[in-house]
């Protein structure tokens, strides 16, 4: 995602502003039985938003669903343990005065998915905290509610809510007036909430949407 944006203020004040965000994702299953799987992420980012130049995330995870994999287009709770090594290089120089920087970290998601004729519920929480220092830390939750209004056709309904105690990542220099009013750059919070409605239409069979599902289930994540 690439955005440019110029503000005209008056006859000689023009204002540009130019954020970038990329990412790349891989992920790799394997099939241990009917209700267990383990698998390796990697991922690879940049964000100017959050003071990112070259973001780098791998490591192995484990997954236990407590119904089997094959009842996945009707329902599934799943267990999803990850533990990775995240490298940053930021763009400025961070609070904590650091250009660059290697963390461990682990993850734990618990997701959950309800598919009926009427529509589908989606839920999950997330929790990453970093093993180098137990007090940087994010809790993500998410939960959707898809309505079969008619054949194909859906009201969806979406919230997230997340705890952020982990932006190590935010520049040590404070953010300017015009940096804050554009949203150049991720400001100091401590949560962040979002709602959201909409209408959504899908081709084929409502049930078969989902070809393996296998340490999928709640695996976005916001942010850093």
């Amino acid at each position: 995602e690439y955005d440019y944006e110029k503000f005209e203020l008056d006859d000689t004040t023009m204002i540009s502003s130019t954020t970038q965000d990329y990412a790349a994702d891989l992920l790799m299953v394997w099939s241990l039985t009917d209700h267990w799987s383990a698998g390796g992420l990697a991922g690879a980012s940049r964000s100017t938003f959050v003071n990112t130049d070259l973001a780098l995330t791998a490591g192995p995870a484990i997954e236990y669903d407590l119904f089997p994999y094959r009842q996945s287009t009707r329902r599934a709770v799943t267990f999803r343990y990850a533990v990775e090594v995240a490298s940053f290089n930021y763009e400025l120089a961070t609070v904590e005065g650091k250009t660059a920087e290697v963390r461990p970290r682990h993850s734990l998601v618990i997701a959950a998915a309800v598919q009926q004729p009427w529509g589908r519920i989606d839920g999950s929480v997330e929790g990453i905290q970093y093993l180098d220092d137990l007090a940087a830390h994010r809790i993500n939750t998410f939960l959707s509610f898809e309505y079969r209004l008619f054949r194909g056709f859906n009201l969806d309904l979406f919230s997230q809510f997340s705890r952020i105690k982990d932006q190590f990542f935010l520049p040590a220099e404070g953010l300017s007036e015009e940096e804050i009013l554009l949203r150049r750059r991720q400001r100091e919070t401590g949560f962040q909430f979002d709602v959201g409605l909409g209408f959504s239409y899908r081709f084929g069979s409502p049930f078969a949407n989902i070809v393996n599902p296998r340490v999928a289930v709640g695996s976005e994540e916001e942010g850093h």
